[in-house]
């Protein structure tokens, strides 16, 4: 684990946007709805946010995805979508995320594993943050 002050978070923050051979992903605004997506600064990050609309799950268990394709002319053959190998940075991540991450780590372990998500998680950093701002709904 490492600490970085306040101070030099952006800094930090731009050093990975300026690394080509990396997907550096974080929260930003949309309206008054938060997203994780791709960041092109680090003043769009907002790590004030409550909740996202999707988590940043989607990442590694998208909600469509190519696994193969084929082609039946001529005989057949099959050959299985390359996995993005950009490694990935995702920060901004709230604890529950990270636990929740956790938890389909250990279900894809246990199970029929999943090589597309573990090749997507092996080659990701995720960087939490802690809860600064509750939503207001009452439960």
């Amino acid at each position: 684990m490492k600490i970085i002050m306040k101070e030099d978070f952006d800094n930090f923050v731009n050093t990975l946007i300026g690394d080509k051979s990396l997907n550096v992903i974080g929260v930003k605004s949309r309206r008054d709805k938060f997203t994780f997506a791709p960041l092109e600064s680090a003043s769009e990050l907002r790590l004030d946010y409550d909740v996202t609309l999707l988590p940043p799950k989607k990442y590694f268990f998208p909600q469509r995805e190519t696994l193969f394709t084929y082609d039946l002319a001529g005989g057949f053959s099959a050959k299985g979508q390359a996995v993005e190998s950009m490694r990935s940075v995702i920060i901004g991540v709230h604890p529950y995320d990270i636990v929740a991450l956790l938890h389909m780590d250990e279900i894809f372990r246990e199970t029929k594993s999943d090589p597309y998500y573990f090749e997507k998680r092996d080659a990701s950093i995720i960087i939490g943050v802690n809860i600064q701002k509750m939503n207001k709904w009452n439960f």
